[in-house]
């Protein structure tokens, strides 16, 4: 009796530890998958901020208002992109978009992500894109566009 029941539950450990290998692989490779502009095409198409700012994707952000480190290329696209990165990086990062109105017909945009926890004091930072959508018309039925040039990148440590 102790022989068969010693067998029946090595053979349950294998099992369980072959299908616990299968799903860690499958997981590795979906995470490994990468950012791509997929990536940024399925954050846009639940974003309207996001898709406010693709038109501008290759705008260069001038020096007095680009403050993120580690980034060479000094364009909205690349900071895009490095906020998707961060997101993949971390499946408890989320991408933050919003726009709150400034004046009538004006609305200042962000679209950030953070790696802050709620606990967390130091060690920690985020990274801003910041633009301004104008009403592309007169009438208060137009939908709001983003400004060329208005774009800026911060980085809080």
């Amino acid at each position: 009796m102790g022989n068969r029941f010693f067998s029946g539950f090595a053979l349950g450990l294998f099992v369980g530890a072959v299908a616990g290998a299968i799903a860690l692989a499958y997981w590795f490779y979906e995470e490994s998958r990468g950012t791509d502009d997929t990536s940024i095409q399925r954050i846009a198409d639940t974003s309207d901020v996001v898709r406010a700012a693709l038109p501008h994707f290759a705008e260069i952000i001038s020096s007095e208002k680009f403050a993120c480190a580690s980034l060479d290329t000094k364009n909205v696209g690349a900071v895009l992109a490095s906020i998707v990165a961060f997101e993949s990086s971390d499946p408890a990062m989320a991408i933050r978009a919003g726009c709150t109105e400034a004046d009538a017909g004006i609305e200042i945009c962000t679209i950030s992500i953070s790696n802050c926890r709620p606990w967390q004091t130091d060690s920690c930072g985020s990274r801003t894109l910041k633009f301004t959508k104008e009403r592309a018309g007169e009438s208060s039925a137009e939908k709001f566009q983003a400004k060329a040039n208005s774009f800026e990148c911060l980085d809080v440590p």
